[in-house]
């Protein structure tokens, strides 16, 4: 028996095999998410958030960041480490319009953005 769980807004698939053996259940797990959503996260009620990355974090911006699945209570610091995103690149976090920090817990509806160190002359 296959189990597909499809979640559009990351393109992510991750399927599960069930084996019966000796009358366990032992799971097999064929895909890793992208997106940074972990297994336990697959089984919790998911909310999503906008988060948008700028500049030079432009690069590790979601498919979909308008609706990017984040289960509830995240903090930003750990929503970036399942992205990729090194902290020691960030500078600036916002959270609707209001300075946040890597502590900065999510619930679900918020506008993320992400800034970099800017240079300029």
């Amino acid at each position: 028996m296959d189990w597909q769980f499809h979640i559009s807004a990351v393109q992510c698939l991750v399927t599960h095999d069930i084996i019966h053996s000796a009358g366990k259940k032992q799971i097999h797990q064929n895909a890793t998410p992208i997106g940074g959503i972990s297994e336990e996260g697959m089984h919790t009620r998911l909310t999503t958030i906008d988060i948008r990355l700028f500049a030079t974090l432009s690069r590790f911006q979601p498919p979909d960041a308008t609706h990017y699945p984040v289960e509830p209570s995240i903090t930003v610091g750990e929503l970036l480490s399942r992205m990729g995103v090194p902290l020691t690149e960030v500078k600036l976090i916002f959270i609707n319009g209001v300075k946040g920090s890597p502590e900065t817990a999510l619930n679900g509806g918020e506008r993320v953005g992400i800034f970099p160190p800017v240079g300029g002359g």
